[in-house]
């Protein structure tokens, strides 16, 4: 396959999508690192069991399947883990017996056996795969629905794991591995092994999977790649200019630093696709959901982003630089350096449509400002924009300037590495409580400072109602 490449930056390559798919080809096969096949350790020095569920090391019900070993695959021995349960419990397992970091490993895999005469009684079981840190708060997980009898092995890749609910979950963070049952079950799990991958970031979603999720049947040759240290773009919009977008978002990237320059760099690239088509746009959201397991409807918005992937499309009434292009790379960029996923709260958005503003300003701004200080029923009670739930479009505005005022108000600005860093680590962007002992205000002081804020950037002449 015949490579093109073009490089006008020491830091910045274009490449032809062609070099994506043939990154990830001709790869041998690693070999399996076992990690727990339950035969000669006593079962509660590794495992944790809780609510109503029976766990038990017990000899294997039947031998494997004589093929198992096929292709390098461990199999299991002699024992396995029996587990009887009614539904809503689950197994963990202790802190130290996973590798400490998951980046270089591509799938989980393990062994599971379904009785023939108890899978009549019970047809279905539904469980969850959940790959934790200390404490559980973070995780990725799966959901796996079996109705095999006998044994049978299931490989996970573990860069279609969901994230679990709270702060994004890092690879290099996991030190437990749990399974919940969601109904009743009877099973063995047997031979839990992990498989290497090719490369350090094994784990992560690369730019194949993107490909292949985003434009399925696709001509890698005609999919423009932009790429660098800090994001990857892939787009099937022939009329966008892929080296004036590069630039760009190298501006954006350069401000957002600038503004949070605690960003974690470890955290992986921004990643946003822009399809040529609205409809093309819509179908991917759906689908990618299912690739993870879940289920999720089309975006009706012009942008959307999820699990830190920015989408949007082509519209030639606004070309290469699209405003949405720009709010919605904010999210993916922010949502990977701060762990804070984008759940549509005020952080979010506000700091979202601060920078697209910054980039694309918007005439009318000042007065969109004025008329929603003027006139309460146009805005929401700090206290209710700031709790960390859903907003609506109407109040982004609102969000923008509040953020906008713990940036620039230095009262504020000298806590915001801590206050993101609680942030991720409650999951929640909920202001309230942090607001008392880490940024020594109310909620009363808090509208006060903003209303001043605004009066001073955006002309405010009369001071608005404290709400």
């Amino acid at each position: 396959m015949k490579i093109a490449s073009h490089t006008f930056r020491p830091w910045f390559a274009f490449l032809l999508a062609a070099l994506v798919i043939g990154l990830a080809s001709g790869n041998a096969r690693a070999e399996e690192q076992l990690l727990f096949d339950f035969e000669a350790t006593p079962l509660g020095e590794h495992w944790g069991a809780f609510r109503d569920i029976t766990v038990q090391r017990s000899a294997i019900p039947a031998p494997p399947p004589a093929d198992a070993s096929r292709d390098g695959a461990i199999v299991p021995a002699e024992h396995a883990l029996h587990v009887e349960t009614v539904g809503s419990a689950g197994l963990v397992s202790a802190q130290g017996e996973l590798p400490t970091d998951w980046r270089p490993f591509q799938t989980l895999n393990f062994w599971v056996y379904r009785d023939p005469a108890a899978s009549l009684a019970q047809p279905l079981s539904t469980f969850e795969v959940r790959l934790s840190d200390h404490n559980n708060k973070v995780s990725f997980w799966r959901r796996i629905e079996v109705s095999h009898e006998g044994w049978k092995r299931i490989s996970l890749p573990l860069r279609w794991m969901r994230w679990g609910e709270g702060p994004i979950p890092r690879w290099d963070d996991v030190t437990r591995l749990a399974f919940w049952f969601r109904d009743a079950a009877d099973l063995w799990i047997d031979s839990v092994s992990i498989t290497p991958g090719n490369d350090a970031e094994a784990s992560e979603l690369s730019a194949k999977d993107l490909f292949d999720v985003a434009f399925p049947g696709g001509d890698p040759a005609k999919i423009i790649v932009i790429q660098t240290g800090d994001y990857l773009v892939m787009t099937n919009a022939r009329d966008l200019e892929p080296y004036r977008l590069g630039r760009h978002l190298d501006e954006v990237v350069a401000s957002v630093r600038r503004d949070l320059p605690f960003l974690d760099r470890r955290a992986g690239r921004a990643k946003m696709l822009i399809f040529a088509t609205r409809g093309e746009y819509q179908a991917f959201t759906p689908r990618f959901a299912e690739k993870l397991g879940g289920v999720a409807p089309p975006p009706t918005s012009d942008g959307f982003t999820t699990q830190a992937v920015a989408t949007s499309s082509w519209d030639p009434q606004f070309g290469t630089l699209r405003p949405v292009f720009t709010h919605e790379f904010v999210h993916s960029l922010v949502a990977q350096g701060t762990r804070l996923p984008n759940s549509q709260e005020w952080f979010h958005e506000g700091y979202a449509t601060l920078v697209q503003r910054r980039f694309h300003p918007q005439a009318n701004l000042p007065e969109l400002v004025r008329a929603g200080l003027a006139d309460p029923s146009l805005r929401l009670p700090l206290s209710r924009l700031c709790d960390g739930k859903l907003i609506p479009l109407t109040a982004y505005w609102q969000a923008m300037t509040v953020v906008e005022t713990l940036l620039t108000n230095p009262k504020y600005s000298q806590h915001l590495p801590e206050l993101l860093e609680r942030f991720a680590e409650a999951g929640s962007t909920d202001l309230g409580p942090h607001l008392t002992d880490l940024l020594s205000s109310n909620w009363l002081q808090l509208t006060e400072d903003w209303i001043t804020h605004c009066q001073q950037t955006y002309g405010v002449e009369s001071q608005a109602e404290s709400r």
